[in-house]
């Protein structure tokens, strides 16, 4: 009877704790709906100004400069949105599945048998939480901070696996519950065992920025799609005979056709080269709220006779659609905190032209070795870039020659997996990386400025 009695208590005990929680949670999620309702207010109204000094002007810059603003407060306002939802499901200890569009495109369909989906069950849930504290290593992504806290408290070692934190820019500060945020993930803990794996080029130059945060503490790493292996003379036959099928080089660019991609200065780049008489092929491959608008534009310049767009693909079709190009161009601005596509391209033996602000390009992509990069939102640097590749065959070859062997030698992610483990044991006996380049080597300072044409 008394071991009957021991166990009811403990059980009320439970229940009591578990209504606790529960309220206290409850209150949490309140006040953190409130709190954001009140931040969605400052992008907002930055927006109603920006569009009121947008009706007001003619000039063409400021125009551009006022749309850039707005998209980067819209950015934001996504964001809080999409937190927002978070907060919805956050009492059943939801973790949410991939997005609908990139399942739609393909993502996600083989899950791999290791992962725990927290989202399924209680007890998937809490297995999380438990390996969240006795694992020998933790790798944080985009999760509840709950899974670690007790970790950190512990100065057990942690990765976070991060892109650049204030792609939007310092007005995130500007926004209090973010300050809160931010300085709780990750100010206060800039002396404990934890360190970055940056997925974007200019993350530590923004850790530096949030008060000094992982002071020397910042490692490169990447967003690593499946690595393809290829017999490398016999990728460029192929992609030779495809351009010689097709009469002309084909540049190619894939993605989703929203604003920030910037497709549509690949396409007043191509009117400029049609222009000069160069002759060549534009493929954009994907789908999005910019597709009919980038359409008309390709027939009011009057080269949609050279322009070819093509719908969603598959991931394992859209490779295969950059292995059989020589010219692959990516456009996006400072919003794309890493752009996976280059790393697709690269490693598929593209001539790669790519935006300087987006979060792979100083890393992967070395002016006149492994590729190209132009000044973001300049149609005049994009068509400078792309004028030498156009003309000369060998050198489209040469660059993606060695942009193939760089990503088949050390940026790829069986490389990148054995130097995790190698960096743990490293900074686990108080020493730092042994790595001088490619993943896991130090991830230096680099500004928004960085390029030099």
């Amino acid at each position: 009877m008394c071991d009957l009695a021991d166990s009811i208590n403990r059980e009320l005990c439970k229940l009591r704790e578990a209504y606790l929680r529960y309220h206290s949670g409850d209150r949490e999620v309140k006040e953190a709906v409130t709190n954001i309702s009140h931040d969605l207010r400052t992008p907002l109204t930055a927006i109603c100004g920006y569009l009121d000094l947008l009706h007001r002007t003619s000039d063409p810059e400021k125009q551009a400069e006022y749309l850039t603003i707005i998209e980067e407060r819209a950015e934001i306002m996504r964001q809080l949105t999409e937190e927002l939802f978070r907060y919805s499901v956050i009492l059943t200890n939801e973790t949410m599945p991939m997005e609908e569009f990139r399942s739609d495109m393909g993502w996600g369909e083989q899950c791999p048998p290791y992962v725990l989906k927290t989202y399924e069950s209680a007890q998937n849930e809490e297995k999380a939480r438990e390996l969240g504290n006795s694992s020998d290593l933790v790798i944080m992504g985009t999760a509840p901070e709950y899974y670690i806290e007790p970790r950190i408290a512990e100065n057990k070692i942690v990765f976070r696996y991060s892109e650049r934190p204030l792609k939007e820019g310092f007005i995130k500060f500007f926004i209090p519950r973010l300050t809160k945020k931010y300085i709780h993930l990750h100010v206060r803990n800039k002396n404990r065992k934890v360190f970055i794996l940056a997925a974007s080029a200019f993350a530590a130059y923004d850790f530096k920025k949030m008060f000094g945060s992982y002071p020397d503490k910042c490692y490169k790493f990447a967003y690593f799609p499946k690595h393809i292996s290829y017999d490398i003379n016999e990728l460029f036959a192929r992609k030779k005979r495809i351009a010689d099928d097709a009469g002309a080089v084909t540049v190619l660019w894939e993605g989703r056709m929203i604003r920030l991609k910037r497709a549509d200065i690949l396409i007043r780049a191509a009117a400029r080269l049609r222009s000069e008489g160069l002759d060549f092929r534009l493929k954009l491959i994907g789908d999005g709220e910019e597709k009919e608008k980038l359409i008309s534009l390709a027939k009011k310049l009057g080269i949609s006779d050279i322009v070819t767009f093509e719908g969603f693909l598959s991931p394992d079709e859209a490779r295969d659609r950059m292995a059989d190009a020589e010219v692959y161009v990516m456009t996006s601005n400072k919003l794309e905190g890493w752009g996976s596509v280059i790393y697709e391209a690269l490693n598929a033996g593209c001539a790669v032209v790519a935006s300087d602000a987006a979060g792979a390009t100083p890393w992967l992509v070395r002016e006149g070795e492994t590729g190209s990069v132009f000044r973001s939102g300049s149609v005049n640097s994009l068509a400078d870039k792309l004028r030498p590749l156009l003309r000369d065959g060998k050198r489209r070859q040469d660059l993606g020659r060695r942009a193939y062997e760089q990503m088949d030698k050390l940026w790829n992610p069986e490389v990148a997996a054995k130097r995790v483990i190698e960096l743990y044991e490293a900074v686990s006996e108080g020493r730092d990386t042994p790595f001088d380049d490619g993943p896991l080597s130090k991830a230096g300072i680099i500004k928004n400025n960085w390029f030099r044409e």
